[in-house]
């Protein structure tokens, strides 16, 4: 037996398609844009809990950009020797050290790329939030 749909089932059905498209169109441009930016992850943890002076830190490359063209600076000064090319050749990885107590700015930007990209993470470094240890344990035996 055919069943005529209701005005609501129709509603819902036309709402729903659109929600739907919606979301692919966002995850479409998303992916788009991602692929030809620069982006800033810290891996340890999170940019705003950082303690310890230190921080391992991923940069997506797009694929256009040779690695060798990028340049990163922390707080100004030239840190681009600290990071390797990840497994995938798609990303820079390394340990930032030398952590000011407080509020750090890590940048990347290519050299030579036209156009040139650039990408910027702020970076909290707070002694305060660092593990302390029982007195007796030295923090090299872990």
């Amino acid at each position: 037996m055919l069943r005529l749909r209701s005005r609501n089932e129709d509603r819902f059905l036309s709402a729903s398609l659109a929600a739907g498209l919606l979301l692919l169109g966002t995850a479409a441009l998303a992916d788009r844009r991602s692929a030809d930016d620069l982006s800033i992850a810290t891996v340890s943890t999170r940019a705003d809990l950082v303690s310890g002076g230190d921080v391992l830190v991923r940069i997506d490359v797009p694929r256009s950009v040779a690695l060798s063209d990028l340049e990163v600076r922390m707080n100004g000064a030239t840190v681009t020797g600290a990071f390797l090319p990840d497994s995938t050749g798609d990303a820079l990885v390394g340990l930032v050290s030398g952590l000011n107590d407080g509020d750090n700015v890590l940048t990347a930007a290519t050299i030579r790329s036209r156009p040139s990209r650039h990408a910027r993470l702020a970076i909290r470094n707070d002694q305060r939030l660092r593990l302390r240890l029982p007195h007796g344990f030295r923090e090299d035996r872990f």
